[in-house]
């Protein structure tokens, strides 16, 4: 059994569009670029953890350094003054160069760090509504 367990983190920078299109309806994009992003995980080979030669002692760290990106649009429609509901898409893209950290982590081996590149996609749809409640 393997297990992974990662997390992302990144500095964002980018624009927001609010544009009406016709009475009641509106298109906002948002778009923003990942000059900087940091990954750190764990990769756990569970069958291989153990003490004997070779064996793992425990998760392997891994770590990264890169860059991304981020797109989001979603379509709204104000169906009374109060009430708006949307359909959106977004696509997020990252993508890291760093190590999976083998030093000390194999049991009567001397390990050095092996070179990985990672690289992680998100995308779908969504529907989204508001209300807006009314004096704000």
């Amino acid at each position: 059994m393997i297990a992974q367990d990662n997390t992302w983190h990144s500095l964002r920078l980018g624009l927001n569009a609010d544009i009406p299109l016709v009475d009641r309806l509106r298109l906002n994009v948002d778009a923003a670029w990942l000059p900087y992003v940091w990954f750190k995980g764990f990769d756990s080979h569970l069958l291989r953890i153990g003490t004997a030669p070779g064996d793992f002692t425990g998760a392997i760290p891994e770590t990264g350094h890169g860059w991304g990106y981020q797109l989001e649009a979603v379509l709204s429609y104000r169906v009374t003054d109060q009430i708006s509901l949307g359909l959106g898409g977004r696509y997020w893209h990252m993508q890291s160069h760093g190590y999976a950290h083998f030093e000390d982590h194999i049991v009567g081996s001397i390990a050095v760090a092996q070179v990985l590149d990672w690289k992680t996609t998100h995308y779908g749809m969504f529907l989204q509504g508001s209300y807006t409640f009314a004096g704000l």
